[in-house]
């Protein structure tokens, strides 16, 4: 069973999306109008990987079978970087299975609902092992001073919240997902105005990414985990059960894939629109000008590209905003549409342009080393004190980064192997995991 190249050229566009925003002004300095990257992947690119993480972790696990066929690709889970498909049909077939939950799939894509038994066990090792190895990657990755907001402990940590539900089938994954949109944002607007003692008091959280320093301050590094940090956690589980719902459907399916297009894009713009219908008619936009030094430009731009200074969520109507970042019950539909129609989108496409896909399939299919390689490059080679190269202007290292990322998918599509922390996750995830069974 070959990849979907779709869900890697999906995942490489969130990867992009997410390196354009690390680099690039989301809002004009000097009069706050959002810009085009803003405009364009500010918390969408975030939301559309947290969702591919779901999609990948249910076509991992749709492979535990205790059928001859379930044994036969646990099998070829185990081998290193060689998918045995690639080698029988000469045909396009996408890049070889990387067995990175945070990378990729291997397996059944049709989106089997996995058996009961001793596999599930040895998958929900693999999956914690590896969540494991992500939030340590992730707590080292602070010290590089890139000056993003790293995902990566939150990831690892929503891969164990996710462990009791991998057996889980589309309906009981899609029905956990609308449950979480609906319960989360109201528990996180109530734990958000609990925390404040006024609306330009901010709650106590860290203001940067958590790493190994924070772990001697558990009560600060928790809450702003799971409330007042950059991903709570308490919000975006939402993402990634979604995904999963996602992925055991049968994505090689046209049909499939034309649905989620096309009920993605539809949900998208009505969300988007009927939160501009609120911010036009409610009054909530004047109630907000004044944390926006009056500026209706600004206010505009902060409502468009995010703003962890705006306090939106202090108001009744923050429900029906979907601004990016605000985890708000419309900007959970809205992203969640998002990342659907982008998925399907990438699916619908990669029937056609397979090959022209390949690099960013390639660079989809080895997120992890890709994302902490751009925020090596961003830190020690860019942003820090003394860094290699500090006079690169932003568009230049947007430019280089994405050519760089897309040569090295062009090259692992060739090389057929694993990314390099790809590699190293599954190889002690599965070491450790013991046999599979």
């Amino acid at each position: 069973m070959s990849r979907l190249w779709g869900v890697d050229a999906a995942r490489g566009i969130a990867l992009l999306g997410m390196m354009t925003v690390h680099v690039l002004p989301t809002s004009d300095p000097v009069t706050g109008e959002a810009t085009w990257a803003g405009l364009l992947f500010s918390g969408r690119s975030a939301a559309l990987f947290a969702v591919l993480a779901g999609v990948g972790l249910a076509l991992l696990t749709s492979s535990a079978h205790t059928s001859e066929a379930g044994a036969a690709r646990r099998a070829d889970f185990g081998r290193e970087g060689r998918g045995n498909t690639a080698e029988e049909d000469p045909r396009p077939q996408g890049p070889v299975p990387t067995s990175d939950v945070a990378a990729g799939h291997v397996g059944d894509q049709a989106g089997h609902v996995p058996a009961a038994g001793p596999s599930t066990a040895w998958f929900r090792r693999v999956v914690a092992l590896r969540a494991l190895l992500i939030i340590l990657i992730g707590l080292a990755c602070a010290i590089l001073g890139s000056g993003v907001a790293i995902i990566l402990v939150h990831y690892g940590l929503m891969f164990f919240l996710a462990l009791p539900f991998l057996r889980l089938g589309a309906r009981g994954l899609a029905l956990l997902a609308a449950a979480w949109v609906a319960l989360a944002p109201p528990a996180y607007w109530w734990l958000q105005n609990q925390l404040r003692a006024s609306p330009l008091d901010q709650p106590e959280r860290l203001w940067h990414s958590p790493g190994f320093p924070d772990l001697a301050e558990p009560g600060l590094l928790g809450l702003d985990l799971a409330v007042t940090g950059y991903y709570p956690l308490l919000l975006w589980p939402a993402y990634l059960f979604a995904g999963m719902a996602v992925g055991r459907l049968n994505l090689r399916r046209a049909g499939v894939q034309l649905q989620l297009l096309l009920f993605g894009t539809a949900g998208a713009a009505f969300t988007y629109g009927a939160g501009g219908v609120v911010l036009q008619h409610s009054g909530l936009s004047q109630r907000m000008l004044p944390f926006a030094a009056n500026s209706p430009t600004a206010l505009q731009g902060s409502l468009e590209t995010g703003d962890h200074f705006l306090p939106l969520v202090t108001d009744p109507l923050w429900f029906l905003i979907p601004m990016p970042h605000q985890g708000s019950t419309m900007d959970l539909l809205h992203t969640i549409s998002c990342a659907v129609a982008v998925l399907g989108l990438c699916l619908v496409l990669s029937r056609w342009l397979s090959w022209p896909l390949a690099p960013l399939a390639g660079a989809g299919a080895m997120p992890l080393s890709l994302y902490v390689g751009h925020l090596l490059i961003l830190g020690p080679f860019w942003r820090m004190e003394g860094a290699v190269f500090p006079q690169i202007q932003d568009h230049m290292m947007i430019l280089l980064l994405v050519v760089g990322a897309l040569a090295l998918g062009a090259l692992k599509v060739r090389l057929r192997r694993r990314g390099p922390l790809e590699a190293f996750t599954h190889y002690y995830s599965t070491g450790l995991a013991g046999e599979p069974r």
